[in-house]
């Protein structure tokens, strides 16, 4: 699976356009999400904390875009594990882990791609590539128990 997810992502961030790594970027959160699911995580799965908040762009709530958490082995996340939700029409997600509402315990880089439903060609986002993909995004949050309210809030630059 680990091995899956590694080749998923190398073909996600190279070669791809900013358009299309919207639309490839829910498609492999979904995959991964149902690969996960299907291979199992023992018999009660991980512990999951809920995480759900605002993506804000030029302080407005940004709608239809897809936030996905990557775990962040460079602060000791070695779970393997992807988190991902859509967000709604207000900009905001909560997100889901194999199949479950919430993400495990650590500390994650966030990935935030804008995405239309149906077979239309994904626009390209009002707000700084920087976050289409995981090697770079400087958006990184802890997911942990008992956190702060406005914790998982997501504000984004030009």
């Amino acid at each position: 699976m680990g091995r899956w997810l590694e080749v998923a992502r190398r073909a996600y961030c190279g070669g791809v356009s900013p358009g299309a790594r919207g639309v490839l970027a829910m498609a492999l959160t979904v995959c991964a999400a149902t690969l996960s699911s299907a291979a199992g995580c023992g018999e009660s799965g991980p512990l999951l904390y809920q995480v759900s908040g605002p993506v804000r762009f030029d302080g407005k709530p940004l709608p239809q875009v897809g936030v996905s958490f990557f775990a962040d082995t460079s602060k000791g996340n070695n779970s393997g594990h992807i988190a991902a939700a859509s967000a709604d029409a207000e900009g905001r997600f909560t997100l889901s882990t194999v199949g479950e509402s919430g993400a495990p315990p650590g500390w994650y880089k966030v990935v935030v791609s804008p995405y239309k439903p149906g077979p239309v060609e994904v626009p390209k986002p009002p707000y700084n590539v920087k976050y289409l993909t995981v090697e770079t995004t400087d958006l990184s949050i802890e997911v942990k128990k008992g956190a702060a309210e406005n914790a998982y809030d997501l504000t984004l630059d030009k």
